[in-house]
Protein backbone atom coordinates (compact mmCIF):
# COMPACT_ATOMS: atom_id res chain seq x y z
CA UNK A 1 0.00 0.00 0.00
CA UNK A 2 2.86 2.34 0.90
CA UNK A 3 4.46 1.59 -2.46
CA UNK A 4 1.29 2.60 -4.25
CA UNK A 5 1.08 5.76 -2.15
CA UNK A 6 4.66 6.85 -2.93
CA UNK A 7 4.16 6.05 -6.60
CA UNK A 8 1.12 8.30 -6.63
CA UNK A 9 3.01 11.10 -4.88
CA UNK A 10 5.92 10.76 -7.32
CA UNK A 11 3.62 10.93 -10.35
CA UNK A 12 1.73 13.87 -8.90
CA UNK A 13 4.89 15.87 -8.24
CA UNK A 14 6.48 14.98 -11.56
CA UNK A 15 3.44 15.59 -13.73
CA UNK A 16 2.30 18.51 -11.66
CA UNK A 17 5.62 20.31 -12.03
CA UNK A 18 5.51 19.48 -15.72
CA UNK A 19 2.15 21.17 -16.08
CA UNK A 20 3.42 24.22 -14.23
CA UNK A 21 6.46 24.32 -16.49
CA UNK A 22 4.31 24.10 -19.59
CA UNK A 23 1.93 26.76 -18.33
CA UNK A 24 4.87 29.01 -17.51
CA UNK A 25 6.27 28.58 -20.98
CA UNK A 26 3.11 29.87 -22.64
CA UNK A 27 3.52 33.57 -21.78
CA UNK A 28 7.29 33.32 -22.18
CA UNK A 29 6.99 31.86 -25.65
CA UNK A 30 4.42 34.49 -26.62
CA UNK A 31 6.73 37.28 -25.40
CA UNK A 32 9.67 35.78 -27.30
CA UNK A 33 7.51 35.59 -30.43
CA UNK A 34 6.45 39.23 -30.11
CA UNK A 35 10.04 40.37 -29.50
CA UNK A 36 11.40 38.54 -32.53
CA UNK A 37 8.52 39.14 -34.96
CA UNK A 38 9.47 41.43 -37.85
CA UNK A 39 6.31 42.53 -39.64
CA UNK A 40 8.28 43.56 -42.71
CA UNK A 41 8.93 39.87 -43.41
CA UNK A 42 5.19 39.14 -43.64
CA UNK A 43 3.55 39.54 -47.07
CA UNK A 44 0.96 42.38 -47.08
CA UNK A 45 -1.70 39.88 -48.16
CA UNK A 46 -1.19 37.79 -45.02
CA UNK A 47 -4.76 37.09 -43.85
CA UNK A 48 -4.16 38.39 -40.33
CA UNK A 49 -2.70 41.62 -41.73
CA UNK A 50 -5.67 42.13 -44.04
CA UNK A 51 -8.13 41.70 -41.18
CA UNK A 52 -6.22 44.03 -38.85
CA UNK A 53 -5.29 46.92 -41.14
CA UNK A 54 -6.69 49.62 -38.80
CA UNK A 55 -4.06 48.63 -36.21
CA UNK A 56 -1.36 48.75 -38.90
CA UNK A 57 -2.34 52.13 -40.36
CA UNK A 58 0.62 53.90 -38.74
CA UNK A 59 3.03 51.14 -39.74
CA UNK A 60 2.21 51.18 -43.46
CA UNK A 61 1.97 54.99 -43.53
CA UNK A 62 5.44 55.15 -42.03
CA UNK A 63 6.73 52.56 -44.52
CA UNK A 64 5.39 54.62 -47.43
CA UNK A 65 7.43 57.58 -46.18
CA UNK A 66 10.62 55.72 -45.29
CA UNK A 67 10.66 53.88 -48.60
CA UNK A 68 9.44 57.02 -50.41
CA UNK A 69 6.72 55.01 -52.11
CA UNK A 70 3.15 56.28 -51.83
CA UNK A 71 1.97 53.10 -53.55
CA UNK A 72 2.36 51.36 -50.19
CA UNK A 73 -0.78 53.27 -49.18
CA UNK A 74 -2.59 50.97 -51.64
CA UNK A 75 -2.26 48.27 -48.99
CA UNK A 76 -5.45 49.81 -47.62
CA UNK A 77 -8.79 49.40 -49.45
CA UNK A 78 -9.86 52.18 -51.82
CA UNK A 79 -11.96 54.81 -50.08
CA UNK A 80 -10.97 53.63 -46.61
CA UNK A 81 -10.01 56.26 -44.00
CA UNK A 82 -6.70 54.44 -43.56
CA UNK A 83 -5.75 54.93 -47.21
CA UNK A 84 -6.81 58.60 -47.20
CA UNK A 85 -4.84 59.22 -44.01
CA UNK A 86 -1.79 57.44 -45.43
CA UNK A 87 -1.81 59.54 -48.59
CA UNK A 88 -2.43 62.79 -46.69
CA UNK A 89 0.38 62.15 -44.21
CA UNK A 90 2.72 61.23 -47.06
CA UNK A 91 1.95 64.36 -49.10
CA UNK A 92 1.59 66.89 -46.30
CA UNK A 93 4.40 65.78 -44.04
CA UNK A 94 6.84 63.52 -45.84
CA UNK A 95 7.33 64.92 -49.36
CA UNK A 96 7.67 68.42 -47.95
CA UNK A 97 9.33 68.35 -44.55
CA UNK A 98 10.41 64.73 -44.11
CA UNK A 99 12.06 64.62 -47.51
CA UNK A 100 13.79 67.94 -46.83
CA UNK A 101 15.23 66.54 -43.59
CA UNK A 102 16.26 63.28 -45.27
CA UNK A 103 18.11 65.01 -48.12
CA UNK A 104 19.41 67.95 -46.09
CA UNK A 105 17.92 70.52 -48.45
CA UNK A 106 14.54 72.00 -49.25
CA UNK A 107 12.51 69.50 -51.24
CA UNK A 108 11.20 70.46 -54.67
CA UNK A 109 7.67 69.96 -53.37
CA UNK A 110 8.19 72.35 -50.47
CA UNK A 111 9.88 74.87 -52.75
CA UNK A 112 6.92 74.69 -55.11
CA UNK A 113 4.51 75.27 -52.24
CA UNK A 114 6.54 78.26 -51.06
CA UNK A 115 6.65 79.79 -54.54
CA UNK A 116 2.85 79.82 -54.60
CA UNK A 117 3.00 82.30 -51.73
CA UNK A 118 5.95 84.37 -52.93
CA UNK A 119 7.66 84.87 -56.28
CA UNK A 120 11.12 85.04 -54.70
CA UNK A 121 12.98 81.77 -54.98
CA UNK A 122 15.82 83.23 -52.92
CA UNK A 123 13.42 83.97 -50.06
CA UNK A 124 12.04 80.43 -50.22
CA UNK A 125 15.52 78.94 -50.08
CA UNK A 126 16.29 81.11 -47.05
CA UNK A 127 13.08 79.91 -45.37
CA UNK A 128 14.22 76.36 -46.02
CA UNK A 129 17.62 77.01 -44.46
CA UNK A 130 15.96 78.30 -41.28
CA UNK A 131 13.69 75.28 -41.22
CA UNK A 132 16.62 72.85 -41.53
CA UNK A 133 18.99 74.67 -39.17
CA UNK A 134 16.53 75.88 -36.54
CA UNK A 135 18.45 79.17 -36.44
CA UNK A 136 15.71 81.72 -35.74
CA UNK A 137 18.22 84.58 -35.93
CA UNK A 138 18.31 84.15 -39.70
CA UNK A 139 14.59 84.88 -40.03
CA UNK A 140 15.18 88.61 -40.19
CA UNK A 141 17.68 88.10 -43.01
CA UNK A 142 15.13 86.57 -45.37
CA UNK A 143 14.63 88.63 -48.48
CA UNK A 144 11.52 90.84 -48.32
CA UNK A 145 10.23 89.35 -45.09
CA UNK A 146 7.57 91.29 -43.13
CA UNK A 147 7.31 91.58 -39.33
CA UNK A 148 4.35 89.18 -39.37
CA UNK A 149 6.30 86.68 -41.41
CA UNK A 150 9.26 86.96 -39.05
CA UNK A 151 7.05 85.72 -36.21
CA UNK A 152 5.91 82.77 -38.35
CA UNK A 153 9.49 82.06 -39.33
CA UNK A 154 10.61 81.94 -35.71
CA UNK A 155 7.78 79.55 -34.94
CA UNK A 156 9.29 77.17 -37.48
CA UNK A 157 12.48 77.13 -35.41
CA UNK A 158 10.75 76.99 -32.01
CA UNK A 159 7.12 75.91 -32.41
CA UNK A 160 4.74 76.69 -29.57
CA UNK A 161 2.52 73.69 -30.30
CA UNK A 162 3.13 69.98 -30.75
CA UNK A 163 0.74 70.02 -33.71
CA UNK A 164 1.59 70.76 -37.32
CA UNK A 165 4.54 70.61 -39.64
CA UNK A 166 6.80 72.92 -37.61
CA UNK A 167 6.90 70.60 -34.60
CA UNK A 168 7.37 67.58 -36.88
CA UNK A 169 10.35 69.31 -38.47
CA UNK A 170 11.80 70.29 -35.08
CA UNK A 171 11.57 66.68 -33.86
CA UNK A 172 13.46 65.52 -36.95
CA UNK A 173 15.99 68.31 -36.65
CA UNK A 174 16.74 67.44 -33.02
CA UNK A 175 16.75 63.70 -33.75
CA UNK A 176 14.71 63.07 -30.61
CA UNK A 177 12.33 60.09 -30.61
CA UNK A 178 10.72 61.43 -27.43
CA UNK A 179 9.60 64.50 -29.38
CA UNK A 180 8.04 62.20 -31.99
CA UNK A 181 5.82 60.80 -29.23
CA UNK A 182 4.46 64.29 -28.56
CA UNK A 183 3.06 64.64 -32.08
CA UNK A 184 -0.72 64.37 -31.84
CA UNK A 185 -1.23 62.61 -35.20
CA UNK A 186 -0.12 59.03 -34.60
CA UNK A 187 0.70 58.36 -38.25
CA UNK A 188 2.96 61.43 -38.37
CA UNK A 189 4.58 60.37 -35.10
CA UNK A 190 5.26 57.00 -36.73
CA UNK A 191 6.84 58.67 -39.78
CA UNK A 192 8.99 60.72 -37.42
CA UNK A 193 10.27 57.59 -35.66
CA UNK A 194 10.75 55.79 -38.95
CA UNK A 195 12.94 58.56 -40.33
CA UNK A 196 15.01 58.92 -37.16
CA UNK A 197 15.57 55.26 -36.26
CA UNK A 198 18.79 53.80 -37.60
CA UNK A 199 19.39 50.61 -35.62
CA UNK A 200 15.79 49.31 -35.61
CA UNK A 201 12.70 49.59 -37.79
CA UNK A 202 11.12 52.70 -36.28
CA UNK A 203 7.90 52.07 -38.18
CA UNK A 204 7.21 49.18 -35.80
CA UNK A 205 7.53 51.36 -32.69
CA UNK A 206 3.85 52.09 -32.11
CA UNK A 207 0.89 50.72 -30.17
CA UNK A 208 -0.90 49.35 -33.24
CA UNK A 209 2.04 47.13 -34.16
CA UNK A 210 2.33 45.92 -30.56
CA UNK A 211 -1.33 44.89 -30.58
CA UNK A 212 -0.89 43.12 -33.92
CA UNK A 213 2.18 41.22 -32.73
CA UNK A 214 0.34 40.03 -29.64
CA UNK A 215 -2.58 38.81 -31.77
CA UNK A 216 -0.28 37.21 -34.35
CA UNK A 217 1.67 35.29 -31.73
CA UNK A 218 -1.51 33.89 -30.22
CA UNK A 219 -2.30 32.09 -33.47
Amino acid sequence: MRKVFFTYVFLFLFLGSGWVFADGQGPAQATACEDSLDISTLPPDTPLIKTNLPDLQDYFTCKAAVKEDIQICNTFPDGSPQKVNCQDAYNEYYVTFGKSYKNGRMSDELLGSCLKKTTSKAACVQWGEVMLSGNADNCEKIEGITPEQIAKCKDIAYPNSSEGEAFFMMALRKGDLALCDQISLSSVAAICKGLLSKEVDGCQLNAGVSRFKKLYCQH
